[in-house]
């Protein structure tokens, strides 16, 4: 719900700010280039977690798992080509890449519109303004769901140890664990390496 209009008005913001053009065309590539090849990293070290970690040595019965409410989603992964992939990054409206849950599609949206503002001066300079605005009541919402999370963690929580048993706290424990510990490589292997390269 939230993560599109805070990655649009935080990429439009930025981008537009900047009021050149060629540096905004080389920072619109790399930050399209940066986000596939973060996410591909952060595939890569889950998948590794998920193969070599705990996750692999649960105590849940694996026949009790309702696999039908993710059928669609793998699927739709079997059957789909690069092409595909590419063609799915154009919106086929504007606002139509806020209502998909595709943040490619509002990244793609995201860096189109800093194009324009910059070419259209200060004719675009309102919408600007109206874009920086928007972007600390993004933020406040960000903090309302922080607030109410644990209620969804505790949910869940109760949700599988009734199902499953107490013995899922256990897993769940090792999940905890293994979910910081490879954020906090990721972190630092990965932000704290950029850190430095642009340091230097």
């Amino acid at each position: 719900m939230i993560i599109g209009p805070v990655i649009f008005c935080s990429v439009v913001h930025g981008v537009a700010g900047m009021n050149d053009m060629k540096r905004v065309g080389r920072v619109a590539l790399k930050a399209l280039g940066y986000f596939l090849a973060i996410t591909l990293i952060a595939l890569v070290i889950a998948l590794v977690a998920v193969i070599c970690g705990s996750l692999a040595r649960h105590d849940v019965d694996a026949s009790a798992i309702d696999t039908k409410s993710v059928s669609t989603y793998t699927a739709q992964a079997g059957e789909q080509t690069v092409t595909q992939f590419l063609l799915n990054i154009i919106p086929t409206t504007f606002v139509g890449a806020f209502a998909q849950p595709n943040v490619l599609q509002v990244l793609l949206v995201s860096l189109l519109l800093p194009f324009a503002l910059t070419l259209t001066g200060e004719r675009g300079r309102p919408v600007f303004l109206f874009v920086e605005a928007l972007s600390p009541i993004f933020y406040r919402i960000v903090g309302f769901i922080m607030w109410v999370a644990p209620l969804g963690a505790f949910g869940s929580i109760a949700f599988t140890v009734g199902k499953f048993g107490t013995s899922s706290l256990l897993s769940l424990a090792e999940l905890i664990l293994e979910f910081y510990t490879i954020s906090l490589l990721f972190v630092f292997l990965v932000f704290g390496r950029r850190r430095l390269v642009g340091g230097r």
